[in-house]
């Protein structure tokens, strides 16, 4: 068993956590997220888009189901829509069938957010699977989705 991780020019003793399938996702997390905010600045996070792209995507969708989708309680959702309503990007209103749940919709401002920043995010996809490989880069994307099915 590698008890060692190499991170910048050093090693540390992980022990049993070497090959912790959890260790290896949080730090790569860490680091993806690092690279996006080197593009996007604090201005927007992977899981804000993520928010977005789904509600252009799935307009009239519950706030429950988007937060299902993008892997969000409701309660780190509920702060971000409001962010995403003061900045036009969203509008929020009663469900038809269910007036204690909200159904959103995204707004012109809102859909010219996401067409301006998509370029720079498929720029990012295109930069990680040129260094793998698209046969890493695709065997990644699916193992990462059979983990996830795993455990639900």
């Amino acid at each position: 068993m590698i008890n060692e991780i190499h991170n910048e020019g050093f090693s540390m003793d992980y022990d049993f956590l070497a090959s912790s399938i959890a260790v290896e996702l949080r730090r790569a997390q860490i680091l993806a997220e690092k690279k996006f905010e080197s593009v996007f600045g604090r201005d927007l996070l992977p899981g804000h888009l993520t928010v977005l792209v789904l509600i252009q995507n799935n307009s009239g969708s519950t706030q429950s189901a988007i937060a299902r989708a993008a892997g969000l309680d409701r309660s780190s959702l509920v702060p971000l829509l409001k962010n995403f309503e003061e900045r036009g990007f969203i509008t929020r209103r009663k469900a038809e069938n269910d007036a204690r749940s909200n159904v959103m919709e995204i707004t012109e401002g809102g859909a010219i957010f996401i067409t301006e920043h998509k370029p720079k995010i498929i720029e990012l996809e295109k930069f990680v699977e040129t260094k793998l490989g698209k046969e890493k880069y695709n065997s990644l994307i699916n193992l990462l989705q059979d983990f996830q099915k795993i455990v639900e």
